[in-house]
This record gives C-alpha cells, sequence and structure tokens, in this order.
C-alpha cells in the first residue's frame, strides 16, 4: 500500500511530496493464540511392519521429513524421484523435501508449515 505524505511552506504551496511504502506484516498465529513454527503439523507415518503409505488429500503438503527407523523404506518425492531412507540415516536432522508416498518397512514423521 503506497503511503503519500505532502509538506506546505509558509505560502501554502506543496514543497515536498514522498512517496513511501508501508509494509505489512502477517503475524500467523498457532493454536491457543501462540506463534506460529516452522512445522505446524506432524504426521507419523509407522509402517514398521509394512506399508504402502500415500499423500493425497488432505495429507498432501508435507515440506520435510525425519527418519525415525529407515528399515527398508523407500521414499518418493513430490515432483517425482525415489531415495532410500537407509542413505539419509545416520544424523537425526529433518530433510527439507516433500513426499509423495512412503512404501516398505520403516518410520518417518512427516512435517507440514
Amino acid at each position: 500500500m503506497a503511503e503519500i505524505n505532502q509538506s506546505a511552506d509558509a505560502s501554502g504551496s506543496v514543497a515536498k511530496v514522498n512517496f513511501g511504502f508501508v509494509g505489512r506484516t502477517s503475524k500467523i498465529q498457532g493454536t491457543g493464540g501462540f506463534p506460529a513454527a516452522k512445522w505446524n503439523k506432524i504426521k507419523d507415518v509407522d509402517g514398521t511392519s509394512g506399508i504402502d503409505y500415500w499423500a493425497t488429500g488432505s495429507a498432501m503438503g508435507a515440506s520435510a521429513f525425519t527418519i525415525v527407523s529407515a528399515g527398508n523404506l523407500t521414499l518418493s518425492g513430490v515432483e517425482g524421484g525415489t531415495i532410500l531412507a537407509s542413505s539419509l540415516t545416520g544424523s537425526s536432522e529433518t530433510h527439507e523435501i516433500g513426499l509423495s508416498r512412503v512404501s516398505g518397512s520403516g518410520q518417518v514423521i512427516l512435517l507440514y508449515k
């Protein structure tokens, strides 16, 4: 939104016009009025006995994941491609890759913004 400020000199004529932009910030609030965090929804995909989980419908849109137990899980990216969960283990980091499918046996936590 633009903001226009004018100032006049002693004779009343406009001496200066400033065009500035007013920034807007949005304070997203989480449940209970607490500030929203980077990840606001969690889906535990526990396929320890075998799973073929498709992130469809309201489960779509996971932005990251953490591997709890790699097992023989195959992870499929939203825009294509697959990777074995076992190749990403060895750290407890969050992988900022959206997944559309989790298959095999193991456990991952899908994180949503």
